[in-house]
């Protein structure tokens, strides 16, 4: 058996439903009632306490590839544009410093603490730094930088269900090094797991688990990501493919290959490359995965969902239900302004606005 592997099945019980959230013409789900009931009741403070009074906040966005803002951080630009704050976005192309990040090593000695100098100069009357994902290397001097001068550096990334239609906002990191990974989740009350009962019905629309078809089904993942490159074992999906095929000798596996994976892999089983996660892990007996966002999705639908990567999905497998609810309550949507509730909540040192 693979390290990790066990009963992982999540809770049966439910909340209850209160109206189920309806898809809009234009993409995200709508929540707006939820977040206006969870913004009155709930006891849970911000992560962290406002950090500053008074005068205009000046923001920075730091989309290192240039290609996040316009489809999730649109938002979060209109959110703070609208409320006088200052907004401006780095990319690789931005800065020579930032240029100078992308090669420095802790190893470069000399280059690196002039890369460092030079960052911190750029960050002098910043307040807070949103930056996508915050794990690569050329994003290490950035951080380093804003821990050196005192500015608040919050984590942006693509949010769960579905990606496309949310963003997440941490004060720490995403998954694996995400505030998620020691929280104890005892905020989660019942209007979140309510919450939850509705995001499911409409997402899930109309999947029930069946688990009829005998096989396990495993999500394939990038070998470049982050999550997998990072925080988990795994150096290559062919290698984890036939880990798989040794370790779980005897059962009936399926594939699912990433879709922007177009690699070939060689497998005893079946590897499917189109298709929908969701109506493979209607028939699974199981799901196995790294730390795949797909796990999420098998836990969602009911199916006992095991994670072998480091991840809040393996560090909360004993509340798997209160950990969706969490989730649920991070998700930012996509192009909305109206997002005080999230920035105040999730950020780094709380609110960057007066």
């Amino acid at each position: 058996m693979l390290a990790g592997l066990g009963s992982a099945a999540p809770a049966r019980e439910r909340g209850r439903v209160q109206e189920p959230l309806q898809r809009s013409e234009s993409g995200p789900i709508e929540a707006a009632s939820y977040w206006a009931e969870l913004r009155r009741g709930s006891s849970r403070p911000p992560v962290h306490a406002p950090i500053r009074q008074g005068r205009m906040a000046h923001i920075l966005i730091h989309d290192y590839l240039g290609d996040h803002v316009a489809p999730w951080l649109r938002g979060l630009v209109r959110y703070f544009s609208d409320r006088g704050a200052d907004v401006s976005v780095w990319t690789r192309n931005s800065l020579l410093s930032t240029r100078l990040a992308e090669r420095c090593n802790p190893s470069l000695g000399a280059a690196r603490h002039l890369a460092l100098r030079l960052i911190r100069r750029h960050l002098k009357g910043i307040d807070h730094v949103y930056m996508w994902n915050g794990q690569n290397d050329h994003h290490r001097l950035l951080r380093e930088a804003c821990a050196a001068s005192g500015v608040p550096c919050s984590i942006v990334e693509v949010g769960y269900f579905p990606q496309r239609h949310w963003f997440t906002i941490d004060p720490i990191g995403i998954n694996a090094t995400s505030s998620l990974m020691t929280d104890p989740l005892d905020w989660v009350s019942d209007a979140h797991l309510e919450a939850l009962t509705a995001l499911r019905s409409s997402y899930l629309e109309g999947r029930h688990w069946r688990g009829t078809g005998g096989y396990t089904l495993i999500p394939l993942q990038l070998s470049q990501d982050t999550n997998v490159r990072d925080h988990t074992h795994v150096t290559d999906m062919q290698s984890f493919i036939c880990e798989c095929q040794a370790r779980l000798s005897g059962r009936q596996l399926l594939f699912k290959q990433h879709p922007l994976d177009e690699n070939d892999y060689r497998t005893d089983h079946e590897l499917v490359r189109n298709g929908n996660f969701l109506d493979l892990a209607v028939e699974a007996s199981e799901v196995i995965g790294l730390n795949s966002t797909c796990l999420l999705e098998a836990a969602l639908l009911g199916v006992p969902t095991i994670a072998l990567g480091n991840g809040f999905l393996r560090s909360h497998a004993h509340q798997v239900e209160r950990l969706l609810a969490a989730l649920v309550d991070k998700q930012v949507p996509v192009g909305s302004p109206e997002i005080g509730y999230w920035v105040e909540r999730y950020s780094a040192n709380g609110t960057p606005l007066a």
